[in-house]
């Protein structure tokens, strides 16, 4: 009997083709880095979700941003622009750590894309909750879109023509959205910020905020296709959003179960968006991956490679994908590489892809 070809040379196959294998005024702080002047991005861009806002060490930065550019190839890393860490007082910025994820990002040849979520207790007027609690008072939560304007502005402005926006990460999700999601409330948050964002800088690309469980969702979440029929009916402008399609229960990526979350709802997703009036969907999926404890690292790897092959080659409209995670975390044993930053089965995959999905984008500013 022919031996079969193993998991990592299998996935490998999948994207290679190999033979043989199937209203304050803040004090100033740092000053901005300086403005780009590297040419337009790619028309479709992949790369890895990093959350680098949480890494407190300027060297673990570092370190992180070397394996995304290095060693995965990625075009494109997402990370949470929190607010309450910039911010943490009313009217004292401190950009310093974002400055360093911008100008390091683009010193790799990587391109930024920052998403929007969390607030300071301060502007939240002490409601009871962590960051991302929401207010529910009608008068603080209108005086917390102002604000959160604010800052989004001032954000855009400091990072002109150097990051894509991202408004809230699962805003259809109770994790994220606390109490409880409600598209109506994140109608008029998202509509005020990309306002402010558009207001400094004209050409920024702004998304609704990755939507999960896009078909089936939890007792107090909203599926995402619902969602924005919501948002579409608040007349928000869907021409960008963002979308994070898990398969439900960590089942392969080619799989389909009707009725529950699969990767293929993107296409019905996209759907949804023409339905509703979205002439040229451009969907960002800006989360997807599987955790390498429960499914093993071969089948981690060869799930990476077919996710990515399917949404390359069935959806055009999907011009951002990014693979969560770029290392593995405590809690979050998903990642393309361990803890220590050496490549796993996975990782391997995602950088044979790399190497044929996109060109450098040469940029050093």
């Amino acid at each position: 009997m022919r031996r079969a070809c193993s998991g990592l040379l299998a996935a490998l196959a999948v994207v290679v083709g190999l033979a043989g294998c199937s209203g304050r005024r803040p004090s100033a702080g740092p000053a901005a880095p300086a403005a780009s002047t590297c040419p337009p991005v790619a028309e479709r861009a992949w790369g890895v979700h990093q959350d680098l806002g949480y890494e407190p060490v300027a060297d673990r930065r570092a370190k992180a941003m070397d394996l995304a550019a290095s060693a995965l190839h990625a075009r494109i890393s997402r990370s949470s622009l929190l607010w309450d860490q910039v911010e943490p007082a009313a009217g004292r910025r401190d950009w310093s750590r974002y400055d360093d994820i911008v100008s390091g990002l683009r010193a790799r040849g990587v391109e930024v894309l920052f998403v929007l979520v969390g607030s300071p207790a301060w502007a939240r007027a002490g409601a009871a909750g962590d960051r991302f609690t929401v207010p529910s008072d009608e008068a603080v939560f209108g005086s917390w879109v102002g604000d959160y304007a604010d800052f989004a502005a001032a954000a855009a402005a400091r990072y002109r023509g150097r990051v894509r926006w991202e408004v809230w990460n699962e805003p259809n999700d109770d994790s994220f959205w606390k109490p409880a999601p409600d598209p109506a409330r994140y109608a008029r948050l998202f509509t005020a910020l990309r306002a402010a964002i558009r207001g400094a800088d004209a050409d920024a690309s702004v998304a609704v905020g990755g939507l999960n469980n896009l078909t089936a969702a939890g007792a107090n979440d909203v599926p995402g296709r619902a969602f924005v029929r919501t948002l579409a009916g608040a007349g928000v402008d869907l021409g960008t959003v963002a979308v994070h399609p898990y398969p439900q229960a960590q089942r392969p990526p080619l799989s389909h179960v009707a009725g529950e979350n699969n990767l293929d709802d993107v296409g019905p997703f996209i759907a949804e968006l023409r339905s509703l009036g979205v002439a040229s969907p451009n969907v960002w999926v800006t989360e997807l991956g599987w955790s390498h404890e429960q499914v093993g690292d071969d089948a981690q790897a060869r799930y990476v490679g077919e996710a990515l092959t399917l949404l390359r080659d069935r959806y055009p409209e999907v011009r951002v994908g990014v693979a969560f995670i770029d290392h593995d975390r405590p809690r979050y044993p998903y990642g393309l590489a361990d803890a220590e930053g050496r490549l796993r089965p996975a990782g391997r995959v995602f950088a044979a892809f790399m190497s044929r999905a996109t060109k450098p984008v040469e940029c050093r500013a």
